[in-house]
């Protein structure tokens, strides 16, 4: 990830395709939760539809929003804490499940992004980054009534503590995981059209009882319904916003002044080996 300014309430942002430097990028748009363009009471969806709100739910506005690398992003203690929408954003093929993350372990689950049925894990998509798995992939999987699943596992693991953009891609026949523009893995869907889902869902697995309850934070969370291509997954490990970066804002900038509440100024960003570059 190269030395990007990110953008911030003070800077600028885009706020639709035709300011974006990158407007290809909105098309199919349906869900772009964005932590890292300051904190409110409810996670904002800047998507055209603007509609999509994620409730903070067993989180704290004063203490779960911090000052990361990336910006301000949302803080998630591996409990009960979770970011909800009582409404699924999708409700069929295709579409594209991402976001920017870091978790603090490699030895458990952790759910970035579900959309599904609120009435248990049976019925539903998810990406998560699966600590608990040998490898340690980013999971995409996806998930109907009599037990049927699939499942793609990313053939590179994450590393704890370092961000990682990470993706799934679905479709009526095959669902694919990335992680940083890469490791692609995937498995065959075979699986109906979704059915009953009413719920996203960010940190958790969508259910009462937590379940692959984030440990960490995250940045960014989208959702489109269409599926990117592996250069728009490059370009987004490249620049993770390059969705509100603006037309008119240079690509390549010095590095931000020190992290601050109150200025919306952030350090640069953090490089594939957790270092800033």
């Amino acid at each position: 990830m190269p030395s990007l300014l990110i953008p911030s309430y003070k800077q600028g942002f885009a706020r639709n395709a035709a300011e974006s430097a990158n407007p290809n990028l909105w098309k199919g748009l349906v869900g772009l939760w964005a932590p890292s363009l300051g904190p409110t009471e409810k996670l904002r969806d800047w998507s055209p539809g603007k509609k999509n709100n994620g409730t903070l739910t067993n989180m704290d506005p004063a203490t779960d929003w911090v000052v990361s690398e990336m910006g301000w992003a949302l803080d998630f203690n591996g409990a009960t804490e979770r970011v909800r929408r009582e409404q699924a954003v999708v409700t069929g093929y295709p579409f594209t499940l991402w976001a920017l993350a870091k978790v603090t372990n490699d030895t458990a689950g952790h759910s970035a992004i579900f959309v599904g049925w609120s009435e248990g894990t049976v019925n539903y998509a998810s990406l998560a980054l699966r600590g608990d798995v040998g490898g340690d992939p980013v999971r995409a999987f996806v998930h109907q009534h009599g037990g049927i699943a699939a499942v793609a596992d990313t053939t590179i693991g994450y590393s704890a503590n370092q961000w990682h953009t990470v993706a799934g891609t679905f479709t009526a026949t095959e669902v694919a995981a990335y992680i940083d523009g890469r490791g692609k893995g995937t498995d065959v869907t075979n699986i109906p059209t979704p059915a009953l889902w009413n719920r996203t869902e960010i940190g958790n697995l969508g259910d009462i009882t937590p379940v692959l309850p984030l440990v960490g934070q995250v940045a960014l969370a989208v959702v489109w319904d269409r599926v990117l291509t592996l250069s728009e997954l490059q370009h987004l490990y490249r620049d993770p916003h390059a969705l509100t970066r603006l037309r008119s804002q240079p690509n390549v900038v010095p590095a931000a002044a020190a992290a601050s509440p109150t200025s919306h100024l952030y350090g640069p960003l953090v490089g594939p080996l957790g270092g800033a570059v």
